[in-house]
């Protein structure tokens, strides 16, 4: 009995260490209940990187944090092909993106401009955030754009969070995501 334990306390921190401590959050369900000081965040993320299907492939994400979290709980988000949205569930503080990572490659961002809040019982659009690949034989570049599509996400909302959405507003705080000089 004792070695088994020990087996799976060995492989859960071997998980932990593997995956770097990255919290990569779910899209919530439309009847969760918020809990008090907590927000809602929705962004669009596209991406013509298909390589998010096969997990032998590397993964594009966009790595974020909270003002006051340790070093060691940043959170990620997965592009997931060319139309996903994410409707994640944060408590209200101030978060900034850091950085865009594809494999062992990355790209530090701009984290002022990559700023924003999530504030209680509230719905907040941050903009959809174009983000490209272009791989060759030894590297590998991207591109990275935020565009105002309200229309497109109030009808995804009203469409897939119809109870969210009569619960709490919805708030567009558009942020500019540009990588670091």
């Amino acid at each position: 009995m004792k070695h088994i334990f020990l087996k799976i306390a060995l492989l859960t921190t071997s998980f932990y260490l593997l995956t770097g401590c990255a919290i990569s959050p779910n899209n919530i369900n439309d009847n969760t209940a918020l809990p008090s000081n907590n927000g809602v965040l929705v962004v669009g993320l596209h991406t013509d990187w298909e390589g998010h299907n096969n997990p032998l492939l590397a993964s594009l994400k966009l790595m974020y944090i909270g003002k006051g979290d340790s070093d060691f709980s940043y959170k990620t988000m997965k592009f997931q092909g060319n139309n996903f949205i994410h409707v994640i569930n944060l408590p209200a503080n101030q978060y900034e993106f850091y950085l865009l990572s594809f494999g062992n490659r990355y790209m530090e961002l701009n984290r002022e401009k990559g700023q924003f809040n999530i504030s209680p019982n509230e719905i907040t659009y941050i903009g959809d955030i174009y983000a490209n690949i272009d791989l060759s034989l030894f590297s590998a570049l991207a591109s990275l754009a935020t565009k105002d599509e309200l229309p497109k996400i109030t009808k995804h909302m009203k469409t897939n969070y119809p109870i969210l959405t009569t619960k709490y507003p919805l708030v567009k705080k558009i942020i500019t995501i540009e990588r670091r000089k």
